[in-house]
């Protein structure tokens, strides 16, 4: 008998923190002799340089090993001094899912619904031992972010737009899908893939998930379009355009009640028209003409807006307040897909958001992505580009990966 799906998801969430932190000479032992692994397993694992590839080649075998070894391994873990955190890290998390967390769903064609390998799970933190401590008391100023799941993912991907010649396919749009399904898994969200969707059944998908009744008892709700786009605008795989705020207008303070005063994070990768950006020689800028912003002042205007108040205003929020639109572009720009990898916004979201959530809000962790991108990648007729991240948010945000 298989294991358990549950069990295979809690081992592939935690991969990074068991990869790192498993002693496997001290396991096999104790695991052969509870029978979750023979002989053949243990020469596979001992034959590998480090330690770090024997616990890769001990997370490759043990789901293969039926639907006692998810539990047996738990049980040894606890046996050995300094791996029993990882015993009680993967109990808790079978708990916390129970229910919808962690679940993925698709449409048709499922093709998205592989399983991952620990090769391609980067680095995420799953303490927040370097968190600011008062954050965690500073309610008026940090959004609340602790229900399991953290919220409702959902991620559109539009790659292949047969019926209309003017579209190319977009190769490398499953990547990014991919790299954001196990980005927002790990982050405890659950998460929906809708495929390869015309412009009425897209619609008709984002007002029902937009009135989903689960958004009730969870803290935020994110929503990640990958497509053909123009200023404003995205293609739906008939080749019609769909205004973006269309589909953020799903989701205001007027129409998704369960989403009043919650972050409502959308991920855009997109073009926004067809302009390239050719970049500038640093050494060309003249300080005499160029203000440039230092990260303290940017975030400050980010979170802070204007001073001004209207203490006539205290019963209502704004409509369109607690949005986050983090465009892959700046307005009137290509954006830039590699075919095997995805594109760089997403290749570079999902690098950041992974080795910094436990230690970042989220808008300086976007700041840290439009950094990466505009410094670290480059077209082969050095063409550039850069990230525009739109911040409507009232609050601090931080995922808190590890509570």
């Amino acid at each position: 008998m298989a294991m358990d799906k549950k069990h295979r998801r809690v081992l592939q969430q935690n991969t990074v923190r068991l990869i790192n932190d498993l002693d496997p000479k001290q396991l096999l032992g104790y695991l052969y002799q509870e029978g979750v692994i023979i002989e053949e397993d243990m020469d596979r694992v001992r034959s590998k340089a480090t330690q770090k590839l024997q616990a890769e080649e001990l997370l490759r075998i043990i789901p293969r090993r039926g639907a006692k070894a998810f539990d047996r391994f738990c049980d040894v873990l606890y046996k050995i001094d300094g791996q029993r955190h990882l015993a009680k890290m993967l109990k808790e998390d079978i708990e916390a899912s129970k229910g919808s967390e962690g679940q993925v769903t698709t449409d048709s064609p499922p093709g998205l619904q592989q399983r991952l390998s620990p090769e391609q799970i980067t680095i995420l933190p799953t303490d927040t031992r370097f968190l600011p401590q008062n954050i965690f008391t500073d309610a008026e100023n940090v959004y609340k972010m602790k229900s399991r799941p953290r919220g409702l993912c959902l991620i559109i991907n539009n790659s292949q737009f047969a019926s209309h010649a003017d579209l190319k396919q977009r190769d490398g749009s499953d990547a990014d899908a991919l790299n954001l399904q196990k980005l927002f898994l790990s982050l405890h969200y659950t998460v929906t893939v809708l495929r390869n969707t015309t412009a009425s059944v897209l619609m008709d998908k984002i007002q029902e998930f937009a009135l989903r009744p689960e958004h009730s008892t969870m803290d935020s709700v994110v929503v990640c379009i990958l497509s053909h786009g123009m200023p404003g605008q995205i293609y739906s795989v008939d080749g019609k355009l769909i205004p973006i705020t269309n589909l953020t207008a799903a989701f205001n303070g007027q129409n998704s009640k369960h989403l009043i005063g919650k972050p409502k994070l959308f991920f855009i990768q997109a073009c926004r028209g067809g302009k390239m950006d050719h970049g500038a020689s640093t050494d060309q800028v003249d300080s005499g003409e160029v203000t440039i912003k230092s990260t303290s002042d940017v975030l400050h205007d980010l979170y802070e807006g204007t001073d001004e108040t209207d203490s006539s205003s205290d019963a209502l929020v704004p409509a369109e307040a607690d949005f986050l639109l983090a465009y892959s572009t700046v307005p009137g720009f290509v954006s830039w897909r590699n075919s095997e990898k995805g594109s760089w916004f997403v290749q570079a979201l999902c690098e950041i958001f992974m080795t910094y959530a436990g230690q970042e809000d989220l808008v300086s962790m976007l700041v840290r992505v439009n950094g990466k991108v505009a410094r670290e990648f480059q077209s082969y007729e050095q063409k550039k580009q850069i990230p525009s991240p739109v911040v409507r948010l009232t609050k601090k945000l931080y995922f808190f990966p590890g509570v």
